[in-house]
């Protein structure tokens, strides 16, 4: 190939190409240099847009299945929240006809009480046999005065307000049972772990299951949750960390001491945010997800002890005391 300019005009040059085939005579074909300007710099300016709208086109694909993913795991959490609530407004049911069956004995007793003072004022106050008698009355109906009082002459105002202050004191004893009770109770309730300790899949349930591994079936302490690598790992309920450890099978994990006899168990971990003798409250971020040890993958093993005995964690509510 060949090219050859002619002489007629240095602004209306053009390109003579010759090509050369199996016949004697060339073929010639005669270029505009300016047509020939024109479509290499219109060629470049549409292989330049092309590949900006391809990448912007591959960026915005991106975006859609980030957003796609955002709004899955936004719809994993509201059925969380929604299951949550729902077992919250049975909680507070329960609470509450527990609450008015407590508010109604406490009322009685305050009517007693509120009676027995009134008693102790119109005993006081009386001048006369007319209201003897209503005292008389009064008296004989209650079961914490002694059904002889009508029988006395005279009656010692000090026993009555001894006996008074021993009905008081009883009550007083009461309440303080119940207030204890009460914050054993929450302590408990704060305790418990029925805190969901991560967000993710639950790729593996509680029970026996074909080892990943070894492919021979075994008995599944826990439960697995999968989910991105470092995500946060949180305490299930009000404890303390007894051990921060490492081994072949479950990796970096963290052991918890809840009392009333109940530990948890976060295995496969990336990091370790908490140390031994750590005191955490339910909901504390300890951790994030790793996949140490034996592992197929990014996910936290999850296990709960009560008296020493595995409980399966997705059934965690029916061991409330």
């Amino acid at each position: 190939m060949t090219k050859k300019t002619t002489r007629q005009n240095q602004f209306n040059d053009v390109l003579q190409i010759k090509v050369f085939t199996t016949t004697k005579n060339p073929i010639n074909f005669n270029i505009h240099k300016k047509l020939l300007i024109f479509s290499l710099i219109f060629t470049v300016a549409f292989i330049s847009v092309t590949g900006y709208l391809f990448y912007n086109n591959l960026a915005l694909l991106n975006k859609v299945e980030e957003k796609e993913s955002e709004i899955s795991y936004l719809k994993y959490e509201a059925s969380i929240l929604k299951n949550s609530t729902i077992d919250l407004k049975n909680t507070l049911e329960e609470k509450n006809n527990i609450i008015n069956i407590k508010t109604a004995n406490i009322e009685e007793k305050l009517y007693e009480l509120e009676d027995f003072k009134e008693y102790i004022n119109d005993f006081i106050y009386t001048g006369n046999d007319e209201q003897d008698n209503s005292v008389v009355s009064r008296s004989s109906r209650r079961n914490f005065l002694d059904p002889d009082i009508n029988n006395k002459k005279d009656v010692n105002i000090n026993e009555l307000l001894n006996e008074f202050d021993m009905i008081l004191d009883n009550n007083k004893e009461d309440l303080n049972l119940l207030y204890g009770k009460v914050e054993d109770k929450v302590n408990y309730l704060n305790c418990f772990p029925d805190y969901s300790p991560t967000a993710g899949r639950v790729s593996s349930n509680f029970g026996y299951r074909r080892n990943p591994f070894s492919y021979s079936w075994e008995f599944h302490h826990g439960v697995d949750i999968a989910n991105n690598l470092g995500t946060e790992i949180y305490s299930a309920g009000n404890g303390q960390v007894i051990l921060v450890d490492y081994d072949y099978l479950f990796g970096k994990y963290i052991l918890i001491d809840h009392g009333y006899g109940i530990m948890t168990k976060y295995a496969h971990l990336y990091k370790a945010n908490v140390k031994p003798g750590d005191y955490l409250k339910k909901g504390d971020l300890i951790a994030y997800m790793g996949y140490t040890g034996q592992s197929t993958g990014p996910h936290l093993h999850y296990e709960i002890m009560i008296d020493n005995e595995a409980v399966d964690p997705l059934k965690i509510k029916k061991y409330y005391e």
